[in-house]
C-alpha cells in the first residue's frame, strides 16, 4: 500500500519519521508521500524524502496560505518542485468551506483561484501531477484544471463530494483520494459515492496526523492507518484486499512515477 497524502513534518510524527514509516511497513504500507502546505513545510517535506527511504515529497502552498504568496515564492516553489524526490505539486487548490467561516482571515475566491492556477502552471512546467485540495469548491477546481489537460494529472485529495462532483473529476481524467472519512458512520453518502467510482481511479491516503480511523477517533493518525482505508474500500467494492492493493498501486505508479 501507498499513503499518497500525509504530513510527516507535523506533530507527533515530526522528527520521528523513520519510526513512523517502520510502523507503516509493519502493516504493509511500503511508501508514503509527505505533503507541504507552505514553503517552509514543503522544504521540510523534501528534506524528509531525501532522508527516509520509501518517502517522497509533494510541495505546494495551501489555499489558506496564498494571501501573501509572491512571484518570488512561486520561483522558490518551482525550484523545490524540480527536486528528484518531489513527485507532485500540492497540496494546492480552493477552500470555500473555510472561507465562509473565516472570511476575515482566508484569502478570497479571486486570490485563491489565481494562486491555484499559478501553482498548476508550475506543475505543468516541471512535469508533475497536482494534489488538489478542493473543499466546497470541486466544480471551480475542475474548471481550472481543464485548462491544463491532458498535460497535468490531478488527484483530488480527501474527497467528500457528491456523485456529480466525482463524475466531474473522472471526466477530467483525474483521480480521487480517499481516507478514513470512509470509515466514519455518518458518511454513508460518501460510501455510496465511492462504491460507484471505478477502483482504477481511486488512491489511498491518510492526511495524517488528521482523520484517524473510526476506532481511534480523537487521536492522531499516521501512514499505517491507510490499512483500514484499503479494507473499507475492499468491502465497498466487494473485492479482496489484495485486489485493492494491486489496483491502487498501479494507479500510484501511473500518477506519481513511484
Amino acid at each position: 500500500m501507498v499513503d499518497t497524502h500525509c504530513h510527516l513534518d507535523m506533530e507527533p510524527m515530526a522528527y520521528h519519521e523513520a519510526e513512523v514509516i517502520a510502523r507503516a511497513r509493519a502493516v504493509g504500507v511500503e511508501r508514503a508521500i509527505t505533503v507541504g502546505i507552505d514553503l517552509a513545510s514543503s522544504d521540510r517535506a523534501v528534506r524528509i524524502a531525501h532522508k527516509v527511504p520509501g518517502v517522497y515529497a509533494a510541495v505546494g502552498i495551501h489555499p489558506s496560505e496564498v494571501g501573501v504568496m509572491s512571484m518570488d515564492d512561486l520561483e522558490r516553489l518551482r525550484r523545490l518542485a524540480d527536486d528528484e524526490r518531489v513527485v507532485a505539486v500540492g497540496e494546492v487548490g480552493l477552500d470555500y468551506y473555510q472561507l465562509e467561516r473565516h472570511a476575515d482571515t482566508m484569502p478570497d475566491r479571486t486570490i485563491q483561484s489565481r494562486a491555484f492556477d499559478q501553482q498548476v502552471s508550475v506543475a505543468a512546467d516541471v512535469g508533475r501531477p497536482v494534489i488538489v485540495h478542493a473543499r466546497g469548491a470541486i466544480a471551480d477546481a475542475v474548471t481550472i484544471m481543464r485548462g491544463y489537460q491532458p498535460e497535468v494529472t490531478a488527484v483530488f485529495h480527501s474527497f467528500d463530494g457528491t456523485a456529480q462532483e466525482a463524475a466531474m473529476v473522472l471526466e477530467l481524467g483525474g483521480y480521487i483520494g480517499i481516507n478514513n472519512l470512509l470509515t466514519y458512520p455518518k458518511n454513508q453518502q460518501l460510501r455510496d459515492v465511492v462504491r460507484d467510482i471505478p477502483l482504477e481511479r481511486l488512491v489511498l491516503e491518510t492526511d495524517a496526523p488528521f482523520l484517524p480511523p473510526q476506532d481511534r477517533r480523537g487521536t492522531k493518525s499516521e501512514p499505517a492507518d491507510v490499512a483500514p482505508v484499503a479494507a473499507a474500500l475492499a468491502a465497498l467494492h466487494n473485492v479482496s484486499l489484495e485486489h485493492v492493493i494491486a489496483v491502487t498501486d498501479r494507479s500510484v505508479s501511473a500518477i506519481f512515477g513511484i
